[in-house]
């Protein structure tokens, strides 16, 4: 099995392994697709490019977690809970950064390892979704 291969199941095995991700996706980030037949909170992994190493193959991701958006359609004049907009974001949080704990511990036997990692960014009603995005390179 080649490093593609092998750091791109290793993704996919920690995400399936965390009870709060209910669809794991691998497509391009512009593409993702956002039917309402989805079942959220939803990871995305899109593969972007490669470095060759004398030492190792890196691989450069951006991972996408994503929740839906519940609006209260009723007349509401609270407009900090009139949504579940931070439950989104701590949920999408949560699942990135206990995937990004499991990695910087080292725990796994393919010795993959985070060479860089971008701070996570929020999205907010992004395509009637709420979540996080971070982009990260894998050795």
């Amino acid at each position: 099995m080649n490093e593609l291969s092998i750091i791109t199941n290793y993704i996919i095995t920690q995400f399936s392994a965390n009870t709060m991700v209910n669809t794991i996706a691998f497509e391009k980030t512009q593409e993702m697709d956002y039917q309402k037949g989805n079942i959220y909170p939803l990871v995305n992994i899109d593969i972007l490019n490669s470095v060759v190493t004398p030492n190792d193959v890196q691989v450069n991701y951006t991972i996408t977690v994503v929740e839906a958006r519940d609006v209260d359609n009723e007349l509401n004049n609270d407009k900090i809970y009139s949504s579940n907009l931070i439950d989104n974001l701590n949920e999408c949080h949560s699942i990135a950064s206990r995937f990004i704990s499991v990695l910087q511990g080292q725990n796994n036997d393919e010795l993959i390892e985070i060479n860089t990692l971008s701070e996570i960014r929020f999205l907010k009603l992004y395509n009637a979704l709420d979540g996080v995005r971070w982009d990260i390179r894998l050795s």
